[in-house]
């Protein structure tokens, strides 16, 4: 629509709801499938499920090249296929139904479909659970916003600013090749309280992905974990748990769990932004929480 912040919704909505497929783009390309299960009636498409009673038609078809194989699998299982399409009928209780096209001469699947399921459905689906953050207990409000510093790359600029309540971070990568270009803005912690989460709103000048980093008192130099999040000129309001964060230097298993943090910091860098690339970033309503039973410190898993 050309609206970046309404197109990113709609992006994020149909890969959640399975409304994709995957092409190995090595083996050929452009890769396109048609995928579909009807009863005359409704029809579904990929990531969706049809209640059908009566008989369900399963189609599937990729225009190009002619040697293409679509094979249609049902639970896992393979049940029909053809060059160029492929069409079962189903009838009974519901089925999973996916399809994966192959290239002669090639053991890996060229296009690889979500599923849809079709066929009568059970009569009760019990929910998975949800994951939730145990409540928390102890709260750590960030609002004395000039303890930000900043933190970037030599040849990239950033500064930071404080003004109705926002703390901002205005950059500019240094542009040319990718040499670890970034610009950072952090908040120093004592590292003698421990937390499991953190929560803030976040928006930007421009549609863009942005990290959101924790450092640990380990080692000299202490060590960085990260998640990114999604940040547009709409504020949204975001909690991250630290279980969930990855590392960001060297590779490891651990996990921040319940920790003692020695620094928050957002940062840009061209993990997801050009170098060149000039913004803004702000920050409010920033806290760090620790669920109300805490599990026993620790720096990881």
């Amino acid at each position: 629509s050309g609206a970046p912040a309404a197109d990113a919704a709609t992006v994020l909505a149909a890969l959640r709801s399975g409304r994709s497929y995957s092409v190995v783009r090595a083996l050929a390309s452009p890769g396109r499938v048609s995928f579909s299960a009807s009863d005359g009636v409704t029809t579904a498409m990929m990531g969706e499920s049809l209640a059908a009673d009566g008989p369900v038609t399963v189609r599937a078809s990729v225009p190009e090249p002619a040697d293409a194989t679509v094979v249609l699998l049902r639970n896992g299982v393979e049940v029909a296929s053809g060059h160029g399409e492929v069409t079962a009928a189903h009838t009974g209780p519901e089925a999973v139904y996916r399809v994966e096209v192959r290239l002669p001469g090639h053991v890996v699947p060229w296009i690889v479909t979500n599923a849809i399921r079709a066929g009568t459905p059970p009569a009760a689906r019990v929910p998975p659970p949800v994951d939730e953050l145990p409540p928390a207990g102890r709260m750590r409000v960030i609002d004395d916003l000039s303890q930000w510093v900043v933190e970037k790359h030599p040849a990239s600029t950033a500064s930071v600013g404080v003004e109705g309540g926002e703390v901002s971070l205005a950059f500019r990568l240094a542009a040319g090749a990718r040499s670890s270009q970034y610009a950072a803005m952090a908040f120093p912690l004592s590292g003698g309280d421990s937390f499991d989460r953190v929560t803030f709103t976040v928006r930007a000048s421009a549609p863009m992905r942005v990290s959101v980093q924790v450092r640990l008192p380990l080692g000299p130099d202490g060590e960085r974990w990260r998640r990114s999040v999604y940040a547009d000129s709409t504020p949204r309001t975001v909690t991250l748990r630290l279980q969930d964060f990855e590392p960001a230097g060297a590779p490891t298993t651990r996990r921040p769990i319940v920790t003692r943090l020695r620094s928050l910091l957002l940062v840009v860098d061209t993990t997801h932004t050009s170098p060149g690339t000039a913004g803004t970033v702000w920050l409010s309503g920033i806290s760090l929480g620790a669920p109300a039973d805490p599990a026993p410190v620790t720096s990881g898993r």
